[in-house]
């Protein structure tokens, strides 16, 4: 296996509505969530989403660690740390940093005259405060964008393609439930999201440069 063939693979990575500005807390809440990454039946890594009130701002904390061992020897290696503060449907700000087996990648959103600006490795541009990053997939308006949706690994900037595949049952930490699916495509990756009956993320399947990785809650 070439470490290349696994690079970008988070859609971190491509990853459930808030209320208005005006009230305290969002009428969805969205909870901490942990999923165990699985490439060829064997686990890579994590992914990890916290989220922190501070007055009527959400704060979201994303973190990935991944990895590849061949005969006990790593020979790729992926990190993504993210901050991502929102009041309501609005971004506030963002920052991230993803170290890419060799490459680091800094991003970051920030408040501008004309609405937010966005800088990094693929982009210095100004953006809309309703955006989504891609790692929001816990918000329900993620799989319904309405605007194009950062890219925290590389700043790219892109209105997702979006096609419902219906329900199906899933085995999520230890019990089925029944989930609704969406494919999403941008130009560097492609997945499979699923929802369960509360708006949860619950599962995703990720397809990067020939390499399918499999998203499993575990927390």
């Amino acid at each position: 296996m070439k470490p290349h063939l696994i690079r970008r693979h988070m859609i971190v990575g491509l990853g459930a509505g808030l209320a208005t500005p005006a009230l305290a807390q969002p009428a969805f809440q969205p909870r901490d969530l942990t999923f165990r990454v699985m490439r060829k039946g064997s686990p890579m890594g994590t992914f990890a989403t916290r989220f922190q009130y501070q007055g009527d701002r959400l704060i979201a904390r994303t973190s990935v660690a991944l990895e590849v061992r061949i005969a006990g020897l790593r020979v790729f290696r992926y990190s993504h740390e993210s901050t991502e503060a929102r009041r309501g449907e609005e971004l506030l700000a963002l920052q991230a940093e993803t170290y890419d087996n060799g490459p680091t990648y800094k991003v970051s959103v920030t408040p501008a005259t004309d609405g937010l600006k966005l800088e990094g490795p693929d982009n210095n541009r100004s953006i809309s405060p309703r955006s989504l990053s891609s790692n929001c997939v816990w918000h329900p308006g993620f799989v319904r964008p309405r605007e194009p949706v950062v890219d925290t690994e590389r700043a790219r900037y892109e209105l997702p393609r979006v096609e419902a595949l219906g329900q199906r049952t899933l085995t999520v930490m230890g019990a089925p439930r029944v989930a609704s699916g969406h494919r999403m495509t941008v130009s560097y990756a492609s997945g499979e999201l699923w929802y369960d009956a509360a708006g949860d993320w619950v599962h995703a399947v990720f397809n990067i440069k020939g390499e399918t990785l499999t998203y499993e809650r575990i927390a």
